[in-house]
């Protein structure tokens, strides 16, 4: 009797098949334009084959550089390995100027880049495919989980070609079904051999590497109750399956949704999202036949077609540098038989049009952002203004990508680690106001933060002639939030602010030393008065 666990789940993954079929066609044509060598993917070859038959048929890569050098961009401006890109915060603002508190989340940060570094940086390995997909077909997804045998974090780029998803009423990603293959050794070791169904099992010895077909399916546990124990006690469920014996392989689930789909923009109704490349579609295939057409003009001007008198004029003749050629002179009248035809179409034209198309791509892509331009004779001023530009249309989809992606992963990375106890406690003062948030401080999120750095100083300079004329009108201004808004918009380290207490006790330490100053200054003045009075009075008396 077939499980209804099973039975349900191939349901559900027919259903999601079939409200996915109609992109599948224009995601192939993406991958085409920009990867080429990932044709295999959504039906278009076969997985592996490297012979060239789709990138045969690109005679323009504009596109495919376009996507790379966004995916590049995003993991070295967003989640660079060398850079610390996220803080853990408290959620209370006030909080953050403790300085127990602040020691504790600067801690706690550190703990979790380490621990997406660790074992090879499997995460920033897998983040630029991550983006790469987000760039080329405007969906990306990654799964995180906890490798219990090494005691490390794991994050896996998974091709969108095996996913299926569906989302809640809130538009956020709840649902994902995955079909994949794995050996019969490698579903061994990930599940037991014994859960493997008894016909996989006998091939474990003599066909360990015979693929199989699994499906992974992960949706929210309508059964769940944290207050419970066991699968109900987890908010998502999840069951593997063996699709070619319908076996169920195994069941359980996770705290949080272990899959991160991210979309560069999601139109409404839509699941699925879009990206730069979708943008770049018709330029990228324009300027691709454009590409083909300029290189057949440019072989036909290097080696034209040739002109006869008729057909024997040419039998015997081999066309070979410092090559003899008989026969290709008429020995009476001295009239060459043979002569190049020259069709006379403009080549240059046809690269110029080629390059306005490609100028279209690379906008998509946000090229002048990410890419130093040669020659730029711009000011640092003109840059900053450019790059402010560049960064406001791209605001929107880093907002996404936010909270689709970065929000997910680490929120998952910091409670897998709580839950394993590799965090300190945290200080009484974060246990009475409960509540943490992650501030990305990466160069591309500090780049966007500069805009309210800009606007204080502006403000301050606009402030000054006021100022000089009427210093009271200072008294509106208050410079320590000043200052502390301009070192929050660099991301200045927090080890280079003074708490508050701090700064109390140092403006109290100044004003004490100041007073004493002050008295000792007036007492020695007092004494210097008596002085000169004595000395006076002395002279008059004398005087008498």
């Amino acid at each position: 009797m077939a499980d209804s666990r099973v039975t349900g789940a191939k349901r559900r993954l027919g259903e999601l098949k079939t409200a996915r079929a109609p992109r599948e066609g224009h995601w192939r044509e993406l991958m085409r334009l920009t990867r080429p060598l990932a044709d295999e993917l959504f039906g278009g070859g076969v997985r592996g084959d490297r012979s060239g038959r789709a990138s045969g048929e690109i005679y323009d890569m504009t596109a495919g550089h376009g996507a790379t050098n966004l995916a590049a961009g995003l993991w070295g401006m967003g989640t660079n390995s060398a850079t610390e890109w996220f803080a853990i915060q408290a959620e209370v603002e006030e909080l953050n100027a403790d300085a127990e508190v602040g020691a504790w989340c600067r801690t706690v940060t550190q703990r979790l880049l380490r621990a997406f570094a660790a074992g090879g940086g499997n995460f920033y390995a897998e983040a630029m495919t991550y983006f790469l997909d987000l760039a080329s077909i405007g969906t990306a997804i990654m799964y995180s989980d906890e490798d219990a045998t090494a005691g490390r974090l794991w994050h896996a780029t998974i091709p969108l070609s095996e996913c299926y998803i569906a989302q809640n009423q809130r538009r956020q990603v709840d649902t994902l079904y995955r079909t994949f293959t794995m050996t019969t050794r490698q579903a061994a070791g990930e599940f037991g051999a014994e859960a493997l169904h008894p016909t996989m099992r006998k091939a474990l010895e003599k066909e360990p590497d015979r693929k199989w077909q699994f499906l992974h399916a992960v949706e929210p546990n309508d059964l769940f109750d944290p207050t419970r124990r066991g699968s109900n006690a987890m908010a998502f469920q999840s069951l593997y399956v063996d699709l070619e014996h319908d076996h169920l392989v195994e069941e359980g689930g996770y705290q949080e949704m272990p899959y991160h789909v991210t979309r560069w923009w999601c139109q409404a109704g839509e699941v699925y999202g879009d990206g730069p490349a979708a943008l770049a579609r018709a330029d990228a295939k324009t300027v691709n036949v454009m590409a083909k057409t300029t290189l057949e003009g440019a072989q036909a001007a290097v080696r034209p077609p040739l002109a006869t008198t008729d057909e024997l004029a040419m039998r015997g003749i081999q066309f070979r540098p410092g090559q003899v050629i008989a026969g290709a002179i008429d020995p009476w009248s001295g009239r060459e038989l043979v002569k190049p035809m020259q069709s006379g179409g403009a080549i240059g034209l046809g690269l110029e049009m080629e390059e306005q198309r490609r100028a279209a791509i690379k906008e998509a892509f946000y090229w002048q952002l990410l890419v130093l331009q040669a020659g730029d004779r711009a000011t640092a001023t003109e840059v900053l203004a450019r790059q402010e530009e560049q960064l406001r249309l791209m605001g929107p989809h880093l907002g996404r990508m936010n909270a689709e992606f970065l929000d997910p992963v680490v929120s998952r990375a910091f409670l897998i680690l709580l839950r394993a106890r590799a965090l300190p406690p945290p200080p009484p003062a974060l246990l009475a106001a409960p509540g943490l948030k992650v501030t990305y401080v990466s160069p591309l999120a500090r780049a966007q933060k500069i805009a309210t750095a800009a606007t204080i100083l502006r403000f301050l300079e606009g402030a000054l002639p006021l100022a000089q004329a009427k210093p009271e009108a200072l008294d509106v201004i208050d410079e320590d939030a000043v200052m502390r808004e301009l070192a929050g918009a660099y991301h200045v380290p927090g080890t280079l602010i003074r708490d508050p207490r701090q700064v109390a006790a140092l403006r109290q330490q100044r004003a004490e030393a100041q007073a004493a100053a002050q008295q000792a200054a007036e007492m020695q003045q007092g004494a210097a008065t008596l002085r000169d009075l004595g000395q006076a009075a002395q002279a008059a008396g004398e005087g008498v």
